[in-house]
């Protein structure tokens, strides 16, 4: 729920980061990502951003399911898509090739 309604980023941030460092997802935690992401005022935070990036590595490298691996492409091909950010694009393209990585 914090990563979904709460409007203070910095907060945002820090809850992402705890679930990346927690690695486990069933399904709730990039549901919420998901939802987080279609907001506008996320295009403006760098740090949200790279945090958002790092966490899909990490849970989708502790689950290794399929379908997570296939949900984290979609959301970073989704942030890929809708920055024009260099710095971003640059570590979301490094982000979607570990995921890539862990798939072979």
């Amino acid at each position: 729920l914090i990563i979904e309604e709460e409007r203070d980023f910095s907060v945002v941030t820090a809850a992402i980061k705890s679930a990346g460092n927690l690695c486990y997802d069933d399904g709730k935690i990039i549901c919420a990502m998901e939802r987080l992401s279609r907001k506008a005022e996320f295009r403006n935070d760098v740090l949200l951003q790279k945090e958002f990036c790092n966490t899909l590595y990490q849970i989708c490298r502790f689950m290794g399911k399929p379908v997570l691996l296939n949900k984290c492409k979609d959301l970073l091909v989704y942030l890929l898509t809708g920055t024009t950010n260099e710095e971003i694009k640059n570590f979301t393209r490094e982000t979607m090739e570990k995921i890539i990585a862990l798939q072979m």
